[in-house]
This record gives C-alpha cells, sequence and structure tokens, in this order.
C-alpha cells in the first residue's frame, strides 16, 4: 500500500494508496535522492542523497526529518536497506572519498554509528536481512558483514554488489563482475553459481 520514490536532482514523492495518488514532498527541496527503502509496513522510511543528508519518516511517509545522531556534513550517500521491522537500518556512501563509509542504526534511524576504515572504498549496496540480525555491504572491492558496534569484516575479496540475502541473512547471492556466487552459511564461504548461458 505504502510508496515512496525518489528522483535524481528532483523531489520526493509518497503514496498511501497503492500508488492511486501521490503527495509531492515539496517542503524536502530539490536533491540528488539516490536510494530509498520502507519496513514492510511502510511506516518506516529512510531516503538518502548523494552530496547531501539521511532523511527518516516515521508516519508512512507524510513528513521527514534529519536523524537525531547523523554525520553533519553532505555526504556522497548511495545506498540504504533497512530490517522488516524498520528498527535496524545501513547506509552506504559511494564515491570512495569521503571520511564516512558504513553507518548502521538500531532506532528506526534516530540515531547513527558509522565506520571511517574504508575510505578509499566505493560502496553500492547495502543489505539488512529481513529479521535485522544480519547486515551486508557490497563495493567495487570487497564484500563486508557487519560485526558489531561500528566493525564490519571482508567476507569476500573482490568487488560484489547487489547483495541478496535471506530473511535470516544465512544464504547470501551476489554479482561479482558479472558471476553469481552464492553463500549458504552467513557469508563465511562462497561458491560460483553455473546458470548457463
Amino acid at each position: 500500500k505504502m510508496q515512496t520514490v525518489v528522483a535524481w536532482n528532483g523531489h520526493l514523492w509518497s503514496s498511501q494508496d497503492t500508488g492511486t495518488t501521490w503527495t509531492d514532498q515539496s517542503s524536502l527541496g530539490n536533491q540528488y535522492w539516490i536510494s530509498v527503502a520502507m519496513s514492510a509496513d511502510g511506516k518506516y522510511q529512510t531516503a538518502v542523497v548523494a552530496n547531501g543528508k539521511i532523511w527518516i519518516s516515521s508516519d508512512y511517509g507524510a513528513h521527514w526529518a534529519n536523524p537525531t545522531t547523523y554525520p553533519s556534513a553532505n555526504i556522497w550517500w548511495s545506498t540504504v536497506s533497512m530490517s522488516g521491522s524498520g528498527q535496524v537500518q545501513a547506509v552506504g556512501t559511494g564515491n570512495g572519498t569521503t571520511p564516512i563509509n558504513l553507518c548502521t542504526s538500531s532506532n528506526y534511524g534516530v540515531d547513527w554509528s558509522c565506520n571511517s576504515s574504508y575510505s578509499s572504498d566505493n560502496f553500492q549496496h547495502v543489505s539488512v536481512s529481513y529479521d535485522g540480525s544480519q547486515i551486508s555491504a557490497g563495493s567495487t572491492s570487497n564484500m563486508y558483514k557487519f560485526t558489531g558496534g561500528t566493525s564490519w569484516s571482508v567476507m569476500r575479496s573482490g568487488g560484489g554488489y547487489p547483495i541478496m540475502m535471506s530473511s535470516n541473512g544465512t544464504v547470501r547471492a551476489s554479482d561479482c563482475g558479472g558471476t553469481l556466487y552464492r553463500s549458504t552459511d552467513s557469508g563465511v564461504t562462497w561458491s560460483s553459481m553455473n546458470i548457463g548461458n
């Protein structure tokens, strides 16, 4: 029922009637919106702006605000994902030059904890499992998994994105340079998939 779309160098639009009518959230201004995610029921939504900020909504996209704790400077955000409930969220940066790379929230996007260890990496995709227990991130260099706090570890060398996960994160799949890879042990080991010609 709830839908939200964003436009590059444009506006954020939201619908609460399965896309029949749309509300232009014009008060947010004209921005380089690049990614948006929402909880299963649509109540919690988060959108990110390239060379901009994080925006969150907790009322089905009717009103938007910046988080309580988040990087104050404009960041080249590239991707956002959240759990089914919306409680666990993750965002990544995508130009490989920002001082912040990956951020997570465990309280519906209100507060964020950020990592700055991968300043030269270019993150193209983050993925949060439906139950919120697992978070993965794919860049042009490596695939990472969240290990708690602000820490991440490499789960596979070599670029890989997007990363898709099962509801609890046990099964994962990713496109790694044109080859599909799969993990069935929460990203510990990976094997290529032969899908034919």
